[in-house]
């Protein structure tokens, strides 16, 4: 039997019931047949600066066809018109807290309203960003009391500066950093793996020689993890 096509089925939503209840614009895809009686797992992807819901659908080759996958799209415009963001930052380039703390309230609307409109089982959630959107998912893990996460995956990202870490009690994390990347420098991404390691976190980390991006290699290891995270979710028989 061929491989399922996880980017066939892709629906944008921007009106309607399920716009007006989540309140960002996204795009979803759900699994063929019949849904498990809680749902099926699903994945939460959050794009960059700049970025829209389209841009991290690239990532979801590497999930395979079990996951119900949504992206919302940042509330907030790119202040040049290209594209959109999470929060907008200083001159000497920090992050806006008041911004961040918007779209954060925004984002997390919209995740746990999910199981109101589609069949999306928030026991078996992952999140995944990228860039900014890595910071955002970081920060929503932050504030949840007792994250409603079996894992993140955090690629070419950072952990934004008003963001303060909890325990992270073993949460599966996947981080990925280029060492060439101009945007976000290494040096950063190593203290934040610091950070994650000393919060408690089951880290896995990879880097290779590339800029702002993923290397084949290490969408190899994302395939791998997000297995891993599917396994992790299904139910003893």
């Amino acid at each position: 039997m061929p491989p399922v096509d996880v980017m066939k089925n892709i629906q944008l939503v921007s009106t309607g019931a399920a716009y007006n209840k989540l309140g960002l614009v996204h795009r979803v895809r759900i699994p063929e047949g019949e849904p498990p009686a809680q749902g099926f797992p699903t994945l939460v992807m959050v794009h960059g600066h700049k970025g829209n819901e389209d841009v991290t659908w690239v990532f979801a080759r590497n999930t395979g066809a079990n996951w119900l996958i949504v992206t919302p799209r940042a509330p907030l415009p790119s202040p040049d018109g290209d594209g959109y963001t999470w929060n907008s930052f200083s001159d000497e380039g920090k992050t806006d807290t008041a911004s961040l703390d918007q779209s954060l309230a925004q984002l997390t609307h919209f995740i746990t309203s999910l199981p109101s409109v589609y069949p999306a089982d928030l026991s078996h959630l992952v999140l995944l960003g990228f860039s900014q959107g890595a910071g955002m998912c970081y920060a929503y893990t932050a504030t949840q009391p007792q994250p409603p996460l079996i894992g993140m995956a955090a690629l070419g990202g950072y952990i934004p500066g008003p963001v303060k870490l909890p325990p992270l009690h073993h949460l599966p994390i996947f981080m990925f950093h280029g060492s060439k990347d101009e945007t976000i420098p290494i040096s950063l991404a190593h203290k934040n793996r610091d950070q994650l390691i000393a919060a408690g976190a089951d880290l896995t980390y990879q880097e290779d020689e590339v800029g702002h991006k993923v290397s084949a290699e290490g969408m190899r290891r994302l395939s791998t993890w997000f297995a891993e995270r599917l396994a992790q979710g299904e139910s003893p028989q």
